[in-house]
């Protein structure tokens, strides 16, 4: 993708590190960038300093948090409204949390917002794929250490923070290469270790 134009992108968890400078440097190039955070003050503050650093005016904030359902369904719905097609769905938004809580659809809180809102997103958003379009996983390396508790996948039994986010996290690599599969030629599914 040379040229970035005419192409729509949306990064989540883009308010600040890996997310924030992959939003900023794709509006650099021209995209038109939905950059989606939790808080609205927040969002709002970095698109406006995106587009001041960017010169590109089609910086968009939206809101989600990751650790609800309907907000990521309320978000699939703001961005079907806003975009025609996607080219580049980003999930960067992710947590790691010390203790163990159920998110308000009773899931534990790593594995909800690591792997099923961005999974659920994927879902409501995969027909508005364009030809050639990417999706982007912000993995970890942690994965190595993952296993997937399918009789307690909320942990209820055994839960320690590192056995939470290593579960999310090869749920985020598993989906992608099975997603990689399924999808039409030309779209791809990648995702990435981003370091310590």
């Amino acid at each position: 993708m040379t040229d970035w134009l005419d192409r729509n992108v949306v990064v989540t968890g883009a308010t600040s590190g890996i997310g924030l400078v992959m939003a900023t440097e794709l509006a650099r190039r021209g995209a038109r960038v939905v950059v989606v955070g939790r808080s609205r003050e927040k969002t709002e503050g970095v698109v406006a300093a995106m587009r001041a650093q960017t010169s590109n005016p089609k910086v968009e904030a939206a809101l989600a948090d990751f650790l609800r359902f309907d907000d990521v369904r309320a978000l699939a719905v703001a961005v079907r409204e806003r975009l025609p097609h996607i080219d580049v769905l980003v999930h960067n938004a992710g947590a790691f949390f010390t203790s163990r809580a159920l998110t308000v659809d009773g899931q534990e809180r790593s594995f909800a917002g690591n792997h099923l809102s961005p999974f659920l997103l994927t879902e409501l958003l995969k027909d508005r794929l364009a030809a050639g379009a990417r999706i982007v996983v912000t993995a970890s390396d942690a994965h190595r250490a993952g296993q997937i508790y399918f009789d307690d996948v909320t942990l209820a039994r055994n839960f320690s923070m590192v056995r939470a986010y290593a579960q999310s996290k090869l749920a985020n690599v598993l989906f992608v290469r099975e997603l990689a599969r399924r999808l039409p030629a030309g779209v791809t599914a990648t995702c990435f270790h981003p370091g310590m």
